[in-house]
């Protein structure tokens, strides 16, 4: 019994060393997301973009090509940690195929892309996308740099590299990083994304600027991380739009937008009842989505249309003097992502 008792206790022992060393390890590599990198720069068309032309954006959370419809994730309510290689292949392909008929697209916003990571088996995905999008320039932005994220305990996610990546057929004249002024407690925090903005400037005929940035927002929080974010990137905007430029923010919000009723996808569901409140901004802002179509799916389980619980918190956010032609999402029914994609068209009033 002695015998036993010891064993349990030398357990429990290296358990702890094991999770002081993870911790500490963890806090001397904390990154902060503070630079982009330009993958490529090829790039077709001018310099500046015209203000009486169309232009088109697709956004997408391809969650990192391992969420597609045979998944579930323990962090939502499910079990696995990461799906097979044979997915998460089959999720890259196709991906890569919607990327093939929309290779004409003026800018792709891409969030929860993988350059290097164990969960999709170290598959860059940045430089895949690349390939395909040779007319395009290439930005992306670490916001998951974790060398060891030790949960589940028996099956970790280990080694992540993960963030945001904008793909421009115009050539952006400047970049930026910024980073939202709100994180997780400590240990938390070093093991969670670092959530940031990558912020696109674009010269327009009229001598203003055009800001396109690629936004994703925290989950998995109270609410308090995305009112911290939101209030950020509200005043980032308004200050640009005061300026006079144009603004269009798109990405995984992670909350619904306001007056959007998810009940409209799950009638006795209150997934994601999360949202953005009706005067957060000015009332002649827009909030651009396609109400018929959910952009989002829980992760309780596999996917089965019209049983799992789905929402909508992928979208665009615009400046008054943007005319929008139109928003639509692009029904995959979730076979490659937990998200879907949401396609836009727009162009610039001259207003302001």
């Amino acid at each position: 019994m002695k015998r036993f008792a010891l064993y349990v206790y030398s357990l429990f022992v290296l358990f702890i060393i094991y999770l002081i060393l993870i911790l500490s390890y963890a806090t001397l590599t904390d990154y902060q997301p503070e630079d982009f990198k330009i993958i490529s720069t090829q790039k077709i068309g001018d310099d500046y973009l015209k203000i009486d032309s169309f232009y088109q954006v697709l956004n997408w959370n391809i969650g990192y090509a391992g969420l597609g419809e045979e998944s579930d994730f323990f962090y939502d309510g499910g079990k696995q940690a990461r799906t097979t290689k044979v997915n998460v292949k089959k999720n890259l392909k196709g991906i890569e195929g919607l990327l093939q008929q929309m290779s004409s697209i003026d800018f792709i916003l891409f969030q929860e892309l993988d350059i290097k990571s164990k969960r999709s088996y170290y598959i860059n995905q940045l430089y895949r996308f690349d390939s395909l999008l040779m007319d395009h320039q290439a930005f992306f932005t670490y916001n998951l740099h974790v060398d060891f994220i030790p949960k589940p305990f028996l099956d970790p996610i280990g080694y992540v590299r993960s963030g945001l990546a904008s793909f421009c057929r115009t050539k952006a004249f400047q970049v930026e990083v910024h980073q939202y002024p709100s994180s997780y407690d400590w240990p938390r925090s070093c093991l969670m994304l670092d959530r940031c903005i990558l912020v696109k400037r674009f010269k327009t005929e009229d001598k203003k600027e055009f800001i396109l940035i690629n936004n994703h927002n925290s989950a998995f929080d109270k609410g308090q991380l995305k009112k911290s974010e939101m209030a950020y990137l509200k005043d980032f905007i308004l200050k640009e739009y005061n300026a006079g430029n144009y603004v269009l923010v798109g990405g995984d919000f992670n909350q619904c937008p306001p007056n959007f009723d998810p009940k409209i996808f799950n009638e006795d569901s209150d997934y994601m009842r999360t949202y953005i409140s009706a005067d957060f901004m000015p009332d002649d802002w827009q909030w651009l989505y396609d109400s018929t179509i959910p952009t989002n799916r829980q992760m309780l389980s596999y996917y089965e249309h019209g049983v799992t619980n789905t929402t909508l918190i992928d979208y665009y956010l615009a400046s008054p003097n943007i005319e929008v032609q139109e928003v639509k999402c692009l029904n995959m029914d979730f076979k490659f992502s937990d998200h879907q994609p949401v396609y836009l068209a727009f162009k610039f009033n001259g207003q302001k």
